[in-house]
């Protein structure tokens, strides 16, 4: 508690007047055969208040003259100035004696320096101790302040020890025969090392616990086991004696900060573990806000130390501890599992570390039960959280693995649903699939038959009409016009018939591409030598051959559709439906170009789609279908773009290569 204690007891000293002062007559430590220790409360005379003895001589001068009080127990408050000093007598009535140990603690007084008298009246040193010592000038290295005082040849001396602290001023002294002190000393470390160890093994535990969980109430609790760890192992003197530190003065500012910090987590530990939210939301907050406001100050006390604030902030605790007391009690009245379990073991810890608090600053009698008995209370109750937070996380890793199971159950079952709606899916597609097979079965048996049927009357028709030819010179004027206008429907009733038929064989792929080294040039000249030389056709064609790996059978039947229906898109008389043949170093590319009404961009792409029609391509039928059939069959493309002025222009794009 170091320079809170100070600070505390600064606080509080103008409440306490110095206690009245008594005779200065000690009684002497009888140092007898049977002697082996003793507690020195009750027999030890102290300087009061303001007594301002500069050097161990004008104590002893004090001493003499009366201007000691005879102090009931040990030291405690009402003797706070910038120093203070103890006086006891030792008659030694053993000749066997040759020195005796005395120990003052507690362990964190800054510097005690002890004298004696000799034979003759005069003082001697035995030498200086404390956490603010240098160990090298320290002559009994121990966990506390510790002298060795000679007693052969001096069989009454008086022993002054002078105290200089920033810590509350108290003091235990006790006397020991050498045996005895490392009795003591065994005793005591075998205490120690046992709540360290226990306390290090917890902190193992809880870290353990939040790696794995991740949950808040772990990680405050291995806050919580951590912080008081480490304050005890200051406040101890362990740090003094085992730490190599080169600033002595770290010690009393750590053991504040320590001090202030683990009063906070033990309030953040507590409001999760006996759920004060439960209680009143405003209370959960109002401590988590008080704890969250000393961890943000720890900073600033660390580089700007100012005792008074840090005294402050540790009486604001009080009030805090009454409450979670009052909490803890409510909630065992309510039932509360934690509360009833672990929380009057708590409420003792609470209580032995207010009550150490409350010797340190003199308010209540100081002890080696008080300094340690709240740690003995803290590693109890630490060990009883530690089982009640390893079976909750026990809990909530076996409610984890239920979860689990019952969660993969769900989801097996899911899946085999999921699987059965797959399969029945899967079935429905299948038959759906058979249906659309014969469906279009179907529809290729009624083109054929159709296509066909068409031709056989169309054959007729024509054959009619060609014997209609000799008679023209008598055939009436308007009879010819109607003969001419059943010429054409039968033309186009051919075609019709002609395309369904291509497109059917092109659909079973019953038809595949036989390409030979064709040259293109002269097929397209011989296409257009089949159309009337008053058709409205004009040819744009290099002058050399241009030879291609092509079927010139499919190919002459994609340059038939793309002209005839350049010719029925165009206007009545346009003379300007145009074939041309463009090369480039990897693909020729053969194009009709029309002057009619042209395509909409957003119907350029459906075009060669079966029986596609739109406002701007009314009844395409099959006939660019097969186009686009063919040239995919020889690994090209067939598109349509845009003429200049206006109009269509139909591309087949063949690549040179021989694929």
């Amino acid at each position: 508690m170091r320079n809170l204690m100070l600070a505390l007891t600064l606080v509080l000293a103008a409440l306490f007047a110095p206690p009245s002062a008594a005779a200065s007559v000690s009684l002497a430590i009888q140092i007898n055969p049977d002697f082996q220790s003793q507690p020195l409360a009750g027999s030890v005379l102290a300087s009061a208040r303001g007594a301002g003895f500069t050097d161990a001589a004008q104590a002893l001068a004090g001493l003499q003259a009366g201007k000691f009080t005879l102090l009931p127990g040990n030291l405690e408050m009402g003797f706070i100035q910038d120093e203070t000093w103890l006086a006891f007598d030792v008659k030694v009535s053993d000749p066997l004696a040759d020195y005796l140990i005395l120990q003052v603690g507690p362990a964190f007084l800054d510097q005690v320096t002890v004298y004696q008298t000799l034979p003759d009246g005069s003082l001697q040193s035995l030498g200086k101790a404390g956490d603010q010592v240098p160990r090298e000038q320290v002559r009994v290295q121990a966990r506390q302040p510790t002298f060795v005082i000679p007693v052969r040849g001096n069989s009454y001396s008086t022993v002054l020890v002078r105290l200089q602290t920033t810590s509350s001023m108290v003091a235990i002294l006790h006397l020991y025969r050498p045996l005895a002190f490392q009795g003591q000393v065994a005793t005591e470390s075998l205490l120690l090392g046992g709540i360290f160890m226990l306390n290090i093994v917890m902190i193992l535990v809880a870290a353990a616990l939040y790696i794995f969980a991740r949950q808040r109430l772990y990680l405050y609790w291995l806050s919580m086991v951590l912080v008081t760890t480490v304050l005890w192992f200051f406040i101890d003197g362990l740090a003094y004696r085992y730490l190599p530190l080169s600033d002595l003065g770290l010690i009393n500012v750590a053991t504040g900060l320590l001090n202030l910090l683990s009063v906070a987590v033990w309030i953040l530990f507590s409001t999760m573990m006996f759920d004060f939210k439960s209680i009143s939301l405003w209370l959960h907050r109002g401590c988590i806000g008080w704890a969250g406001f000393v961890v943000a100050c720890i900073p600033l006390l660390a580089f700007f130390s100012n005792q008074q604030v840090q005294g402050v902030l540790l009486l604001s605790f009080a009030p805090i501890l009454c409450v979670t007391c009052g909490v803890i009690v409510l909630q065992i009245a309510r039932g509360n599992r934690d509360a009833l379990l672990h929380g009057p073991l708590f409420m003792v810890y609470l209580g032995a570390a207010s009550y150490n608090l409350s010797s340190l600053l003199g308010l209540t009698a100081i002890s080696n039960a008080s300094v340690y008995g709240w740690q003995v209370a803290g590693v109890l109750n630490f060990l009883s959280l530690q089982f009640s937070v390893y079976k909750r996380a026990y809990q909530t890793q076996r409610d984890y693995q239920a979860d689990r199971a019952h969660l993969l159950g769900l989801l097996q079952q899911e899946n085999l649903q999921l699987e059965a709606k797959v399969l029945a899916r899967t079935q429905a597609l299948e038959g759906a699939l058979k249906e659309v097979e014969k469906a279009e079965q179907d529809q290729r048996q009624l083109l054929s038959m159709a296509s066909h049927e068409f031709r056989t009357p169309a054959a007729i028709i024509k054959a009619s009409l060609d014997s209609l030819a000799y008679l023209k010179q008598s055939i009436p004027p308007e009879v010819d016009q109607r003969l001419q206008n059943i010429s054409k429907a039968s033309q186009r009733l051919n075609q019709l018939a002609n395309s369904l038929i291509s497109h059917d064989r092109l659909k079973e792929l019953s038809v595949q591409p036989k390409k030979v080294n064709t040259d293109l040039r002269q097929l397209v000249l011989n296409v257009l030598a089949t159309y009337p030389s008053d058709s409205a056709l004009q040819a744009q064609l290099p002058d050399h051959p241009v030879s291609v790996q092509l079927d010139p059978l499919l190919i002459t039947i994609a340059l038939h559709n793309l002209i005839d229906n350049a010719l029925r898109h165009s206007e009545a008389g346009a003379t300007a439906v145009t074939v041309s043949l463009l090369t480039s170093p990897d693909a020729v590319a053969l194009q009709v170009a029309d002057l009619g009404p042209g395509i909409a961009d957003a119907d350029k792409e459906n075009v060669f789609e079966r029986f596609f029609s739109s406002r701007s391509s009314p009844s395409a039928g099959l006939g660019l279908s097969i186009v686009q059939t063919i040239a995919r069959s020889h690994g090209g493309q067939a598109v349509a773009t845009d003429n200049t002025p206006q109009g269509t222009v139909m591309v087949i794009s063949l690549p040179l290569a021989v694929t």
